[in-house]
């Protein structure tokens, strides 16, 4: 189903919330920083990250289905639970995926 958060379906916002919330315990364990690195205004900045050619799901599934990976596999891959070889790393930048920074 479609979310307020377009173009996220259920599913896309719901893995997304279910990554953040996993983070939590070790972020509330480490240290707090001395400043912000990046303010909330520069982080949700509108720029190409969330442009329509970036976001579209035709180009996602698309290249799902030339890297041979599910979606489950891909957010894996994508938060670094699971690791990717050179080649993987390779076939991802030739597709023009680039992952979004979150720090």
């Amino acid at each position: 189903m479609p979310t307020r958060c377009a173009p996220w379906k259920v599913s896309d916002l719901l893995a997304h919330v279910r990554v953040v919330i996993a983070w939590l315990p070790g972020m509330q364990a480490a240290p707090a920083p001395t400043c912000a690195e990046v303010s909330a205004a520069e982080y949700y900045r509108p720029d190409d990250r969330f442009a329509p050619g970036i976001n579209a799901a035709d180009r996602w599934a698309a290249a799902l289905e030339k890297l041979g990976w599910g979606q489950l596999r891909f957010l894996r891959k994508a938060t670094g639970r699971e690791p990717i070889t050179r080649e993987e790393a390779s076939d991802v930048s030739r597709l023009g995926i680039r992952w979004l920074t979150l720090g």
